[in-house]
């Protein structure tokens, strides 16, 4: 499959899912309202920094090593089934002594949903290995929809034969058991539809080298998770309930934006695992076509967001246009920031990540620490901006040494890429 075929179909259904995700999340505030909504969704940040934390990147080191490892197969499958146990025990155990938040919620459902979700990291690095993108993109969008399905049925109690009380247990429980049963169809196709190689050299040192980069892959991947969502501490913490509720679907639309180059990355990292010579000139028109799609996106949600946004959430979210907006700039820098994290993660130069992400991160702790208690919302939304532009250069600084493209070009759009969209036939 060529890198352009790959992206068609990494991105096509995974758009379709993603407006079903949206609706999704319409649906949730409408079925619990704004403040229990507001509690849901704060608890499955929670929920999922903890996935973040057990999972370990270990999805990134399969890719990294089953790229260059074909044969290693049944050894990574084998240590996913051992991981995945363990992980039902650690997490079952923190979600009921530790995890304040979760004493809201049945701890089982919230164990299900957080390793059913990690256990989709890792068999879906099995599918971008095998480069069967079209697949397990269309399997997941199946499951997204039926979530939408079945969050239609509790909104507008459609008769099923027995009464249903929406509360967060009720939705919590339909986004565990979709994901679980994600899991299981995703474990089925691919173990009956890809042949299996036997192999003596595969060892307990190829597992050493496939921990070791997920380690450092794993330092990368915490740090961009609380990049991604540290603010809202310092806004649940120093701002009102509804305030909070506007920053949080700000926050989500920006993460709804994220997962487009999210996708993207998911095709670079297997692609730049096995040294392919064409992927920095695809990369570098990517970065020209975000760069446009971003002018019009603002351009647009400038002049309509607020209207669309109150339209669709209600007169209680009149504030997350000016959210948006102003953390406008760190959403484009991190969704640039994404495309070539996925890079240096396949040609293994994890270094400049971590130098990157941990100077965005110091940064944006610290201007919430000393500035959101008195300045508020606003300034929390430009920290981020600001925070995430300079994480972004650090990481264009690497990649200008890397790239004979002239710094400028990779973002100067011309009137004839405009015309003939040169910047994606490269692609």
């Amino acid at each position: 499959m060529t890198i352009k075929q790959a992206l068609l179909h990494n991105t096509g259904w995974k758009m379709v899912a993603m407006l079903f995700t949206f609706l999704n999340n319409l649906f949730i505030v409408k079925l619990l309202g704004i403040t229990q909504s507001a509690s849901l969704f704060y608890a499955i940040a929670i929920f999922t920094f903890l996935g973040t934390i057990f999972k370990g990147s270990l999805e990134n080191g399969i890719i990294f090593y089953a790229s260059q490892n074909p044969a290693s197969k049944k050894l990574l499958l084998q240590l996913v089934g051992v991981v995945t146990v363990v992980q039902i025990i650690l997490v079952y155990v923190v979600l009921k002594y530790f995890i304040s938040v979760a004493a809201n919620f049945q701890i089982a459902l919230a164990t299900i949903f957080i390793v059913s979700n990690i256990t989709l990291f890792y068999i879906t690095s099995f599918f971008q290995v095998a480069k069967m993108f079209l697949s397990v993109n269309l399997i997941s969008c199946v499951f997204t929809f039926l979530q939408t399905i079945l969050l239609i049925v509790c909104l507008f109690k459609l008769p099923l034969g027995f009464a249903i009380s929406p509360d967060q247990n009720i939705v919590l429980g339909i986004l565990a058991i979709t994901s679980l049963l994600q899991v299981l169809t995703l474990l089925f196709y691919y173990v009956n539809k890809v042949p299996f190689e036997n192999s003596t050299t595969q060892s307990i040192t190829s597992l050493q080298k496939v921990v070791t980069f997920s380690l450092t892959n794993y330092v990368c991947a915490i740090l961009l998770f609380l990049i991604m969502r540290a603010d809202l501490y310092f806004v649940e913490k120093y701002c009102d309930t509804n305030t909070l509720s506007n920053y949080i679907q700000a926050s989500k639309i920006g993460q709804l934006l994220l997962v487009f180059p999210g996708l993207l990355g998911g095709v670079i990292f297997p692609y730049a695992a096995t040294d392919d010579q064409t992927l920095q000139p695809k990369i570098n028109g990517l970065i020209r076509l975000i760069t446009l799609v971003f002018l019009i996106g603002f351009v647009m949600s400038y002049f309509v967001g607020n209207t669309v946004f109150t339209w669709l959430l209600g007169d209680g979210f009149g504030l997350m246009n000016h959210i948006f907006l102003l953390s406008f700039i760190g959403i484009y820098s991190l969704t640039i920031s994404i495309l070539l994290i996925s890079f240096y993660e396949g040609v293994n130069k994890q270094r400049i990540i971590i130098i990157a992400n941990s100077c965005t991160l110091l940064i944006l702790l610290l201007g919430d620490y000393f500035l959101v208690k008195k300045y508020g919302f606003a300034l929390a939304a430009i920290i981020f901006s600001v925070s995430n532009f300079i994480g972004l250069c650090i990481l264009l600084n690497e990649y200008k040494k890397m790239n004979s493209l002239h710094f400028i070009h990779l973002f100067l759009i011309t009137k004839q890429d405009v015309i003939d969209l040169q910047f994606w036939k490269k692609i």
